[in-house]
């Protein structure tokens, strides 16, 4: 018989975790929402942005933390520098799962690839809580984004933003006609919006598309 021992971590220990909690969100959730419901093309730019900067600053953070050098590196996985110097750029994105399977053995550290849906995506770049299932066969059947819609998964969305009303232009018969803005929509009892209506309404938001590199080179360094 195992006995798993537990112990009350003290007050440093407590401090220490509040503290990295705080720096882990790189942008909020309702933010990544309006992005994504500018269409299927943005969704797609958005995810290869992330995979390409996320990775190649993983990769390097991975590296720093251990205190080795390109070379170091290098040698382990038996690459060239040069490999190793193109893997932690974020305008490379070329990166193979061999590649990073080996990489993964001299790290000693597990390696997770696959398809996940939109609302798990958001949460987890977020920072935002969420039930992992585990393997299931739920989680191996991906719904698409336009499925995860019209099922309300991003409806939370609009609880958490103030309607947001903009004007049209002035109507033939000389009265402004309000818009109301898609969470605005998505959170009322009455309806909910179609995905078209969503991202047309989506796409004339001048938040940019892009998580910025910057938030990727704080979220590496911890500062």
């Amino acid at each position: 018989m195992i006995e798993i021992q537990k112990s009350l971590p003290n007050r440093e220990e407590i401090k220490l975790s509040e503290e990295k909690l705080e720096s882990t969100p790189l942008v909020s959730r309702d933010s990544l929402c309006r992005r994504l419901l500018r269409g299927p093309e943005a969704r797609a730019r958005f995810v290869e942005s992330h995979i390409d900067k996320g990775l190649a600053y993983q990769l390097r953070a991975m590296r720093e933390g251990r205190e080795w050098s390109q070379e170091q590196l290098a040698g382990q996985v038996g690459m060239p520098q040069t490999a190793i110097s193109r893997l932690e750029s974020s305008n490379y994105g070329k990166a193979t799962i061999t590649t990073l399977k080996r990489i993964a053995r001299v790290y000693d550290v597990a390696l997770e690839v696959c398809f996940v849906p939109f609302s798990k995506f958001v949460n987890r770049i977020s920072g935002t809580s969420y039930v992992e299932r585990g393997l299931s066969s739920d989680a191996l059947d991906v719904p698409s984004f336009e499925e995860e819609f019209e099922r309300g998964c991003f409806a939370a969305t609009a609880h958490a933003t103030k309607a947001n009303t903009r004007k049209k232009p002035a109507t033939s018969q000389g009265q402004e006609e309000p818009r109301v803005s898609v969470f605005a929509l998505a959170g009322a009892t009455m309806r909910q919006p179609t995905i078209s209506q969503a991202e047309r309404i989506a796409q004339e938001s001048p938040e940019p598309l892009l998580v910025s590199e910057k938030a990727y080179s704080s979220a590496a360094t911890g500062n």
